[in-house]
């Protein structure tokens, strides 16, 4: 019995840090907004923090491996991250973005 409590309770602790195996978050702040633009038009565009902290979330949770941004095909848009006095534009593919040097595989749905 206490074999069996000690295991459930190793794999509670373990859970957390095996799905946060991507690393350091890639995008870090807080954003005012975002943008997408596929295509050369703007397919999706808001001001709400919460919508975008939830985008930003998700990018620095998912699969990623490092790239040669030469090596990748031309990017069907961007996706632009805006705060105070800055933004982040970021190359858009179809399956994700390119952030510092990672192709971030994000399954966006826009």
């Amino acid at each position: 019995m206490k074999k069996t409590f000690l295991y459930t309770l190793m794999l509670l602790f373990l859970l957390p840090l095996l799905a946060g195996c991507n690393g350091p978050p890639l995008l870090k702040g807080d954003y005012s907004g975002m943008e997408i633009i596929k295509h050369g038009e703007l397919v999706y565009k808001t001001n709400d923090v919460r919508e975008t902290k939830e985008l930003v979330d998700m990018i620095n949770r998912s699969k990623r491996e490092e790239t040669i941004t030469q090596e990748l095909p031309e990017p069907v848009g961007t996706l632009t991250f805006h705060r105070e006095s800055e933004e982040i534009t970021l190359p858009l593919y179809e399956e994700g973005v390119v952030i510092n040097e990672y192709f971030v595989y994000a399954s966006f749905d826009f």
